[in-house]
């Protein structure tokens, strides 16, 4: 996925500002993935999240977008040897509080943050278009940067098949809902609207 001219002065005013910041550059000194840097592979992230939502028109709020998806693994530690073998379960939440605490993030960013290691947090499942498009950008730029080369297209082709029909899924369900909700909004309106007109004619009758 490449961006063009403008998409990419698009993409570089929303990402400047915290991708320069000192706190957001301390990712710098640890290992994500093989040889790649924890601030590497989160502006690969920014940038495939946004080009997915551009490729995609998935129509997302691109600041809350880029944001969550640049600080999303924003845990501040080498994985390799800090505390329990339980990283990828944990380091989601601790990302989303440290991001809330340095960078202000909203509720919703925290929540797109806290759930895009899903499956494997199988209880944390995305629940905006924003957080469903950094997990898919998340596990692209994971499967590039850990699966060899010869078999990274396949594996990418695959994530990217995968979680896209899944996106496609949410965003279905998600607009059959808001239907079948103001269907039923309508009908109880109907409803009370009819019994109203049904209850001034028994007054009404009442009264004569």
């Amino acid at each position: 996925m490449t961006l063009t001219d403008t998409e990419e002065t698009q993409f570089d005013k929303l990402i400047r500002p915290i991708a320069l910041d000192q706190k957001a550059l301390r990712m710098k000194k640890y290992i994500q993935h093989g040889k790649v840097t924890t601030y590497s592979h989160s502006l690969r992230v920014a940038k495939t999240a946004f080009a997915l939502n551009r490729s995609l028109h998935a129509g997302c709020d691109e600041r809350r977008l880029v944001r969550a998806a640049f600080l999303h693994d924003y845990f501040l530690y080498d994985w390799h040897t800090h505390g329990d073998k339980l990283h990828g379960y944990h380091h989601p939440e601790i990302a989303a509080e440290n991001a809330a605490r340095d960078f202000g993030l909203d509720q919703k960013e925290q929540s797109i943050i806290r759930t895009h290691m899903w499956p494997l947090t199988l209880f944390h499942v995305p629940a905006s278009r924003e957080a469903w498009i950094v997990t898919i950008a998340d596990k692209l730029n994971r499967s590039r940067e850990r699966t060899p080369q010869r078999h990274r297209s396949f594996y990418c082709t695959a994530a990217l098949a995968a979680h896209t029909i899944i996106l496609k899924c949410w965003t279905v369900s998600r607009t059959m809902d808001a239907q079948s909700f103001r269907m039923i909004r309508s009908g109880a309106e109907n409803r009370t609207l009819t019994d109203s007109r049904s209850s001034g004619h028994w007054i009404h009758g009442c009264g004569s």
